[in-house]
């Protein structure tokens, strides 16, 4: 059963104030599974607080267009199980639906929703058709993933298939109160490690008088997982 809420136009008050950091970020790379009418849901950890979230899709190594129906996040319960109310639907545009072309990415409107320091969102994509090879990072947290739209779900009970990578994820930001910068590791799949907790990309606090990182930067896709 789905309690998803509509994101609509955010107000600045609605989205906070702050500096606009990463607060996750995954390298990407080719050569990833195709997918046919199914949904994806993806686990993001935020290792900042924050409001005012956006998701950052990316089709930059794909050979198609990507057709993405819908998308939703939400605070993570356990698994693959939303916490009931906190399911919000993205836009992008204003609009639910998005074709992101090959070797392009798209950036999410301001979704109402927030996040604390070390907590788990869960983002869902729908997508309807064949999407050929896919924009991917292998070795990851626990991937569900279900044959046909169950983006707004709240439970888990339709999302029969698992696995270990993120499908066309590639950022989340949001805006923070505190941190004005980003620490990003550079290297291979030793630097992210398949058993490792940590995110891709950290956010870090400074100190009022150093000057302020105004740009997130992600690290550099590689081809091995």
């Amino acid at each position: 059963m789905s309690t998803a809420n509509v994101a609509g136009a955010v107000t600045s008050s609605s989205q906070g104030k702050g500096a606009r950091v990463s607060a996750w970020s995954p390298s990407m790379t080719t050569g990833g599974p195709s997918f046919s009418n199914q949904t994806i849901r993806m686990v993001v950890h935020s290792s900042v607080a924050g409001s005012g979230a956006r998701i950052t899709l990316s089709n930059r190594y794909s050979t198609t267009p990507l057709d993405v129906s819908e998308v939703d996040v939400a605070v993570q319960a356990s698994g693959g199980e939303a916490t009931r109310g906190t399911t919000r639907n993205v836009t992008f545009g204003t609009s639910r639906h998005v074709t992101i072309p090959a070797g392009e990415e798209a950036v999410s409107d301001v979704v109402p929703i927030s996040v604390s320091a070390g907590e788990n969102l869960l983002v869902s994509l729908y997508l309807p058709g064949t999407t050929g090879m896919s924009t991917w990072h292998s070795a990851c947290d626990t991937t569900c993933i279900a044959s046909g739209n169950h983006t707004g779900d709240d439970g888990a009970a339709a999302f029969g298939t698992t696995t270990t990578s993120w499908y066309y994820l590639a950022g989340l930001d949001v805006l923070s109160p505190n941190v004005r910068g980003t620490v990003v590791a550079f290297g291979d799949s030793i630097t992210v490690s398949s058993t490792s907790t940590r995110p891709c990309v950290t956010p870090r606090t400074r100190p009022p008088s150093t000057r302020p990182t105004t740009q997130a930067t992600t690290s550099t896709p590689t081809t091995r997982a």
